[in-house]
This record gives C-alpha cells, structure tokens and sequence, in this order.
C-alpha cells in the first residue's frame, strides 16, 4: 500500500478526509473606472498538497499588473499586493486555502492579513485600496482571491 492510501486511510478511521490533492487559486484585479477597462486581469496559483505558491500585483505609473512567481515587483512599483497561498483545513475541517497578504503602501506601510477561504466557497475574499496617484483615470484598485477545486481528467 502506497504511503498516500495509508495516510488517507488513517484519516477515514479517525472521521476526516484527506485535503484534496490539486486546487486553484485566482486572484483577479481590476480597477474602478469605465474609462480603463484595459487595466484589469487575473493569475491562477496552481496548488497541490505541500505547495507554497506565490503572487504579486502592482501598481505603477497608473498600470496595475501582476506575476504569479516568487519575483518581486519591479523598482518603480509605487504599492505592491503579495498574496501566498497552501493548502489547509477549515474550522469544519473542510479543504481550504491559507491566503496570506501583504499590502506595501504607497508610504512604506505594511499592512498584512491571513486568512482560510473553503475551497468553491461563493464568497470570495475581496481588497480594495486607493491608487497611489491622483492623476490616474481610476481612484481605487480591487483584488478578488478565491479558491477553486480542479477537476483531474481520468
């Protein structure tokens, strides 16, 4: 028997399930202006059991952009979103994703959160912040990260 089945088999006999094998999580960003509907877009953040996956999404010279990597932001970002995501286990120990995040201010402040989205959950977790110019066409910058099963082709 395959290591794997054992685990999952100790998790049966004990009334728990083992954290699926593959997720996804998405992180959607997207500006507040008709004018720039351009300024918007999304990275997936393919996860199994033991990743650590990691983003960011920026905001520079009123472009608002991202990489799903562990490279950083480039030198002229002005504010910077970092979002780490692995799979765990919710209070009802359902599989779920730890999203934590990282806001850098356009001032240097760090503000940093850290929370568990079930997986499929209909209530994504939502972020929003002012743009760090006043001469953009948008004021505000939304990031929307939400956790998704993925489905593996037999």
């Amino acid at each position: 028997m395959t290591r794997s089945a054992l685990a999952a088999l100790v998790l049966l006999a004990a009334g728990q399930t083992a954290p699926p094998v593959t997720a996804r999580v998405v992180v959607e960003y997207r500006v507040s202006s008709e004018d720039d509907p351009s300024n918007a877009g999304k990275i997936a953040l393919p996860l199994k059991t033991g990743d650590l996956k990691r983003a960011r999404v920026w905001e520079a010279g009123c472009r608002v952009s991202a990489v799903a990597d562990n490279s950083s932001a480039p030198p002229d970002a002005e504010q910077v979103w970092g979002v780490q995501a692995e799979l765990t286990r919710d209070r009802d120990n359902r599989p779920a994703v730890r999203i934590a995040t990282a806001h850098v201010a356009p001032n240097g402040t760090v503000h940093e959160e850290t929370h568990v989205l079930p997986i499929d959950d209909p209530h994504p977790l939502g972020l929003s912040d002012l743009s760090a110019r006043t001469d953009c066409r948008y004021d505000r910058i939304h990031l929307t990260i939400a956790a998704e099963s993925v489905r593996t082709a037999r």
